[in-house]
């Protein structure tokens, strides 16, 4: 059978629609198959047409098509179309495309209009025809077509709106968007080029004042629709951690969250809060590297060799801590004992509480308590070091305390060098040592001033430096007496530090009470009593025998 075709019967081919994040793509066999329902697409040869242009006569002993959007006369063997849109063969079947476009939420349908001839534009009329063959809900007006066509005409677009939805607009509770996104780093490479594992920064300091985030408000779910009528459910859920303790709203910045303390930023799925402490609920390894918080610490484990834990406040640690460097602006507290190394020096601007010390160098403001012993340990305490529990035990080391050593037994059978030391005031030796640099800083500037000076007038122009300056004249003279000047308010300087270091001397240390010394049980030779206050101090006290 001979079959006539009215349009171009050219294969598909594949045009890319876009519209905001959408992307479609849609088949348009040839622009100039644009079709309107019941237009011919196909007859057999048997039929007369003279009105007809014939684009293609093809042998076939059948013609498929899509019976959804193609009708067939078998009367008049006459294939027509069902609907608007795009005929040709699609996969070897006579087919109209619709040139429908629907969103992917399936909130907004349009007319692809870009491949629409200027004379084929749809009338309204058909617009509403293709609008009901869809089943879309007519919402769009009259004037909205008229104006939508008209700019598609004008190809001031390539679509033409004929449905719409609306989106579903989900809800969430009031929660704070962070403006610091925590960061994790694997870790810090050294000068050496080797990467320090230990140092991840896991946690965010903040201080007081500070921008934590913004607190976004509440917003209502509300449901949504399709452009077909359907329902599309909202969805009420947490989008982020609320508000919570030490955190409070700007006085002057709409929704802008401040820290009320200096603190660990803590954020879990449900709030975001500051803590003046920091808790780790576990040992400290690699998955946490060092802690550096201007806050407390409390370390519910222990504290390996090379970790470093800095806290601004206090530091508990509830297990042991081994050759790792503490340092505490308040009281330092470790539970399971401390086990150092001479080269690293462990230090708390308050007390110290732990069961035992082994190879420490400690520096504490204020006391030392110790439960069971302290062995090679040299220490530096602005109050007491109380060491009676337990065994009791002060082996080896330098030991010096403001106020008081108080042990059971002192040194060891074997004669441990163990050197007991009382008057020592770490902040009044301090201030001794700030005034010793003092001078000795200013005695340096003061030698490279006269060596600068020698070097350009020679050995013998501090003799009579008036005499020699008298030769010079101009630039060389003014340097001169500008280098004498220094060097004679450096002198100064040191005659000043070295007057107040003398008044500190004579001032020495404040004392609550006389320094002493106690001993409960046992002092094994080998062991050193001293008294800064008075050598001959007799203020050493051993309550039992005293070994020989």
């Amino acid at each position: 059978m001979e079959i006539n075709y009215f349009i171009h019967p050219v294969e598909d081919r594949p045009f890319h629609f876009s519209f905001g994040n959408m992307e479609e793509t849609i088949l348009i066999p040839e622009p100039g198959n644009l079709v309107f329902p019941a237009d011919w697409l196909a007859a057999s040869s048997e039929n007369k047409f003279p009105e007809k242009q014939i684009l293609l006569k093809k042998n076939e002993t059948n013609l498929n098509y899509d019976d959804k959007t193609v009708y067939y006369d078998s009367h008049n063997h006459i294939w027509k179309a069902k609907i608007f849109g795009y005929a040709g063969l699609i996969n070897k079947k006579l087919t109209v495309i619709s040139p429908v476009i629907i969103s992917t939420d399936k909130t907004a349908a349009w007319l692809y209009s870009a491949e629409f001839p200027d004379d084929k534009f749809p009338s309204i009329e058909m617009i509403r025809a293709v609008i009901h063959a869809n089943q879309f809900m007519d919402v769009i007006t009259e004037q909205e077509l008229q104006e939508e066509v008209a700019k598609a005409k004008s190809r001031h677009t390539d679509r033409i709106q004929i449905a719409r939805g609306r989106p579903a607009q989900n809800g969430w509770p009031e929660y704070v968007r962070l403006v610091h996104e925590k960061q994790i780093n694997s870790g810090k490479i050294k000068e050496d080029g080797r990467m320090d594992f230990r140092e991840r920064e896991m946690f965010l300091n903040v201080k007081k004042s500070q921008q934590i985030g913004i607190l976004v408000k509440a917003q209502n779910k509300s449901d949504g629709y399709t452009v077909y009528g359907n329902t599309i459910q909202a969805v009420f859920s947490t989008r982020g951690p609320k508000m919570g303790k030490n955190l409070s709203l700007d006085k002057q910045y709409e929704n802008v969250v401040l820290a009320e303390i200096d603190g660990v930023l803590v954020e879990t799925n449900s709030i975001v809060y500051v803590d003046e402490t920091l808790y780790i609920k576990s040992d400290l390894d690699l998955n946490i590297g060092n802690i550096r918080f201007n806050g407390n610490v409390e370390i519910s484990g222990s504290v390996p060799p090379g970790f470093i834990v800095e806290a601004g406040g206090s530091l508990r640690i509830l297990g042991l801590a081994e050759r790792s460097h503490l340092s505490a602006g308040g009281n330092l507290i470790v539970i399971g004992g401390i086990i150092g190394k001479p080269e690293i020096k462990i230090k708390s601007g308050g007390r110290i509480e732990t069961l035992y010390l082994r190879n420490a160098n400690i520096s504490a403001a204020e006391d030392i308590l110790v439960r069971d012993s302290i062995y090679q340990s040299n220490i530096e305490c602005g109050g007491k070091i109380i060491c009676k529990q337990e065994s009791g035990q002060i082996i080896g080391g330098h030991l010096k305390a403001k106020e008081k050593i108080e042990c059971r037994i002192a040194g060891s059978a074997s004669g441990v060098p163990t050197i007991l030391e009382v008057g020592f005031d770490p902040v009044f030796e301090q201030e001794l040592n700030a005034f010793d640099k003092e001078i000795d800083e200013t005695k340096e500037k003061r030698r490279k001033a006269i060596e600068y000076l020698t070097k350009m007038f020679g050995r013998k122009f501090l003799q009579n430096p008036k005499h020699y300056l008298e030769v010079y004249q101009g630039q060389e003279k003014q340097t001169g007496v500008q280098i004498l000047k220094l060097i004679a308010a450096l002198n100064q300087k040191v005659k000043n530090f070295e007057a107040n270091k003398l008044s500190l001397q004579r001032r020495g240390p404040v004392f609550s009470a006389k320094p002493e010394i106690i001993i409960q049980k046992t002092a094994y030779p080998g062991v050193e009593k001293r008294s800064k206050v008075d050598p001959e101090s007799a203020y050493i006290k051993v309550h039992k025998d005293i070994v020989e």
